[in-house]
């Protein structure tokens, strides 16, 4: 049997499972491709470190190529396929060091008044009306950047305020209610697609009525983040990345959660679904970037009335925003 057989044989079984495996398909491809697309019998150690050492990546990257190949050759193995492939040694994992960027709501709101720019920019292929739209989606839902720009303009009722997304992992995607100021916005933008007679049936479209590319907008926020001066405020040379929009809805949401006093244990489960997380890690973790859960503490040592309460103190404040 050819490895690219096996490989389609491996995905069509995968996604009778529920995974999408988009990406995995893809680094599956460019093993086959690597390999030369030989028998699977004629499947070795040597093409295994080929692919996994070709290229510069990093760690992170380089231990998720293998796994992927270590469960394809076990599903090929269950088969009696191939004898299992002999792995080489894995990396030891790397600690993540690098912290999400949380915008503020001033610095969300200066992005979206930044959109208007994109008028003046001769190589913008997304209307600023397009584009103010899209980041009031990623800001208020959470979604994805590939789950939003794949949005139908059918996929959001406005008689039920419910929002359909397709999810990027596993398959159904989910349901999700849309506040007011959302739902009235993206009724706003689709009476002026009507009214501009940009057809397509996407939401979310060029000024051709196509699909918009997820690099296109990556590389307009980039210039937003610009425009608007929005940068890091504790010195990393990182930018503020488009997919921090994702965190920092889980964050502002926390946020409000614990300032009403609801119950986090079981609004953190919600949010998961929300969001379309099949379990708690990553939902977990966006409480570790909520500098409010220390208020309680810090208000036991400063009353809100007194003029030196801890809120004024912005070193405190930018060194709770950077834990």
């Amino acid at each position: 049997m050819k490895l690219s057989i096996a490989v389609d044989q491996y995905v069509a079984r995968k996604r009778i499972d529920g995974y999408a495996f988009n990406n995995e398909e893809s680094r599956l491809a460019r093993f086959c491709k690597s390999s030369g697309d030989l028998d699977i019998s004629d499947l070795s150690s040597d093409h295994v470190i080929a692919c996994l050492d070709g290229s510069d990546v990093a760690t992170v990257t380089w231990r998720q190529k293998y796994f992927l190949l270590l469960r394809f050759f076990e599903f090929l193995h269950r088969r009696k396929e191939i004898p299992l492939v002999l792995m080489p040694p894995l990396k030891s994992a790397v600690r993540q060091t690098f912290v999400p960027y949380i915008y503020t709501r001033q610095e969300i709101g200066r992005l979206l008044a930044a959109t208007s720019s994109c008028q003046q920019s001769s190589n913008c292929m997304i209307h600023a009306e397009t584009l103010h739209a899209l980041l009031l989606t990623l800001y208020a839902t959470g979604a994805r950047l590939g789950e939003a720009v794949g949005l139908r303009s059918k996929d959001v009722n406005f008689k039920t305020g419910m929002l359909n997304i397709t999810s990027s992992g596993l398959k159904g995607g989910r349901v999700i209610p849309l506040n007011r100021q959302l739902l009235e916005q993206l009724r706003s933008h689709v009476d002026w697609r009507i009214q501009e007679d940009i057809g397509g049936e996407r939401l979310f479209t060029n000024e051709n009525g196509g699909p918009i590319p997820k690099s296109t907008v990556r590389h307009n926020f980039v210039r937003l983040c610009r425009v608007s001066e929005v940068i890091r405020r504790c010195g990393s040379p990182a930018r503020p990345r488009l997919h921090d929009m994702r965190q920092t809805f889980a964050v502002h949401r926390i946020t409000s959660w614990i300032r009403d006093g609801a119950d986090l244990n079981r609004m953190l489960p919600a949010l998961a679904a929300y969001m379309g997380q099949v379990g708690l890690g990553s939902t977990e973790r966006y409480l570790l970037l909520t500098p409010e859960r220390f208020r309680k503490h810090l208000d036991k040592l400063s009353s809100p009335r007194c003029a030196g309460n801890w809120r004024n103190d912005k070193r405190l404040m930018s060194f709770l925003a950077g834990l």
